[in-house]
């Protein structure tokens, strides 16, 4: 947030904020060398700190009432969908043997596609059951507390 109002400030500090608009700000941020996630983050910090000044009366009207943030096409995608355990459980039996490893990691690890693609067998051991030591993959084990371990033979090939 400080990055943001510095260059708000840097923009905006001569102007009394009463006089600023929510199209002025925008079309300030739009014209910034910025991502589109940055632009938004930015914009929805100022909208922010206005609106506290709106709410401390500094300010008659919310400069941003009809300004909508950027345009984000990944914001509409469509989100992720969580598997309730029987629905995982048929998915991981019908999945391909040699497949089994990444989907499984990939269910419950919360590592990234390419984080699990990286990973080194090295940083999964077996001893009475799994250990994996590898510092991003420490949720595995407490799902692993969860599951039968049958569901888990394929760690054993």
């Amino acid at each position: 947030m400080k990055e943001t109002l510095n260059k708000f400030a840097a923009r905006f500090g001569d102007k009394p904020i009463k006089l600023l608009s929510g199209a002025e700000i925008k079309g300030w941020l739009a014209s910034e060398p910025l991502a589109l996630k940055t632009r938004n983050r930015h914009l929805g910090y100022v909208r922010n700190a206005l609106g506290l000044a709106r709410e401390w009366n500094l300010l008659d009207a919310d400069p941003f009432e009809r300004i909508n943030g950027f345009n984000d096409p990944h914001a509409r995608a469509r989100q992720v969908q969580i598997l309730y355990p029987e629905q995982l459980e048929a998915f991981l039996n019908a999945v391909d043997r040699d497949f089994l490893p990444f989907f499984a990691l990939s269910a419950f690890s919360g590592l990234r596609r390419d984080e699990i693609i990286r990973l080194d067998w090295s940083e999964v051991r077996q001893s009475a059951g799994i250990n994996l030591h590898h510092a991003r993959i420490q949720a595995f084990l407490i799902v692993r507390k969860r599951v039968p371990s049958g569901n888990l033979a394929w760690a054993s090939c």
